[in-house]
């Protein structure tokens, strides 16, 4: 009983601190769509999303003061990557939404191993059934060493579609 007690003052003595919003270090306007940003273990932030201009960089990596320290392009196995994971063994895994062809209709979920330098390790397209799209939102490491992937498929045209529990 008497740790709880102790203990109690500390937390509160957090969550009073936590209460005052943090101050914008650094913010970028070049035109780029960003999901998922995550502290990399040397302090980086890596980011998840696309630039407007030309689909082709899905993956970036910034310096605590906001230095774009590299970009990983995916194109045009995927056009947009929603979320991104740094790995215990280095490296990163990024998943989003792909098309096999440049300017194809995203029919697949995406999933890309990047290596610290921001270099391609693999890319793996999952195909959907024929008139479906694939979106993956978020990624967590399996003990295995493989990965789990959320997201949803949905169908292309036509709310009948919807229906039908095939796609």
């Amino acid at each position: 009983m008497r740790t709880a007690i102790m203990t109690i003052p500390l937390i509160m003595a957090s969550v009073t601190f936590a209460m005052d919003p943090p101050e914008v270090m650094w913010e970028l306007t070049y035109g780029s769509v960003f999901y998922d940003v995550r502290e990399t273990s040397s302090g980086d932030c890596v980011v998840a999303g696309r630039r407007w201009s030309d689909y082709a960089r899905t993956v970036f990596l910034y310096s605590p003061s906001g230095e774009l320290l590299w970009e990983y392009s995916s194109y045009p196995a995927s056009l947009l990557d929603y979320s991104i994971l740094e790995l215990q063994e280095g490296g990163f895994v990024a998943v989003g939404y792909g098309t096999a062809e440049p300017g194809g209709t995203p029919v697949s979920l995406s999933i890309h191993k990047i290596s610290a330098e921001g270099d391609s390790v693999w890319t793996r397209l999952y195909e959907l059934p024929d008139n479906c799209r694939g979106y993956a939102y978020a990624v967590v490491p399996l003990p295995d060493g493989g990965f789990a992937v959320c997201g949803n498929k949905d169908p292309v045209e036509g709310m009948d579609q919807a229906l039908d529990p095939s796609h």
